[in-house]
């Protein structure tokens, strides 16, 4: 999972920022690996909680549509936004 997810993400990361949108990188994710949403986002929550020097997920507001929609949800928020680490390289 982590593999791909690097590569998804840097594929859509904000070079200044080092930042992606979650659902820029999920859709990249879902779609060269041809699985759900739903998935996704689970196994992303996992890592984030398993490993978290791998990965940074940035809350969203929510009172932002978008977010709402098509961000990450966790116990109490929506994450948004993501960072890959570079020591996390597996």
């Amino acid at each position: 999972f982590f593999s791909e997810l690097r590569k998804s993400y840097l594929n859509v990361r904000d070079p200044r920022t080092r930042m992606a949108l979650i659902p820029e990188v999920r859709f990249q994710f879902c779609c060269s690996m041809n699985i759900p949403r739903r998935v996704f986002d689970r196994y992303l929550l996992e890592l984030y909680e398993a490993e978290p020097s791998k990965i940074q997920l940035g809350k969203g507001s929510a009172s932002r549509e978008n977010v709402l929609k098509f961000g990450v949800r966790g116990k109490t928020f929506y994450y948004y936004y993501i960072n890959v680490l570079d020591g996390g390289a597996s």
